[in-house]
């Protein structure tokens, strides 16, 4: 099982000189950025926060999905807004993935962090249907049928590092395997269902409900 970290984070700010220049913050609704397409991990884990920092400040806090490029299309427009507290974006680590993978010219120093919200355990899931039920019957099925398993992450992201360990572990080459790419869990998972792919790193809240009922 590998585990990710999820963090709350906001363009350029620095939070207490804004709260000495306006002590009465917020004033408005407050934009989340997720940087996701809706029904992934990342996405249900930002939409319970919201809710929650709502009710505590007494302000709408409103969720935006702005999914694509490697999560870095919100990231970047959270980094270009104004910084005036008013727009937050929620990240994990793609913000890391993304630039060290050649996608963003910018890393997390472009940011001020809030706070550190979970550390999600992350878990490999095929179909129900799929010819093999454990790691040792997955690779010989890959070794007698080269390039007909097809994984998919979201390019430059954590779970293509995922991949590459658990390959790179077993001593098993990447090349038995057909790397296709897809932004978001929320939508590897829906092709997994669907099964346009065979393997993808799920997480708690985006696949544990369908290996529960038995699809995954």
């Amino acid at each position: 099982m590998n585990r990710f970290v999820k963090v709350l984070l906001c363009a350029a700010l620095a939070l207490a000189p804004m709260y000495e220049a306006s002590a009465a913050y917020p004033e408005k609704e407050i934009k989340l950025i997720v940087p996701y397409s809706p029904g992934g991990a990342s996405d249900a884990i930002f939409r319970v926060i919201a809710m929650k920092l709502s009710e505590k400040i007494g302000k709408p806090v409103v969720v935006v999905n702005m999914g694509g490029a490697s999560a870095s299309k919100g990231s970047r427009f959270v980094k270009d807004s104004r910084p005036d507290g008013y727009t937050i974006g929620g990240v994990n680590e793609t913000l890391y993935t993304a630039h060290y993978g050649g996608i963003t010219e910018y890393d997390y120093t472009a940011f001020t962090p809030i706070c550190l919200l979970t550390k999600t355990p992350n878990f490999l899931v095929a179909h129900a249907s799929a010819p093999f039920n454990n790691l040792k019957e997955l690779f010989e099925y890959a070794k007698a049928n080269p390039g007909k398993l097809r994984v998919t992450y979201t390019p430059s992201s954590i779970a293509q590092v995922f991949f590459q360990g658990l390959f790179k572990n077993a001593g098993v080459s990447e090349d038995l395997f057909r790397a296709i790419g897809i932004n978001d869990t929320g939508a590897q998972i829906k092709n997994l269902l669907g099964q346009h792919v065979d393997l993808v790193m799920g997480g708690i809240s985006s696949a544990s409900e369908y290996v529960k009922d038995g699809r995954l």
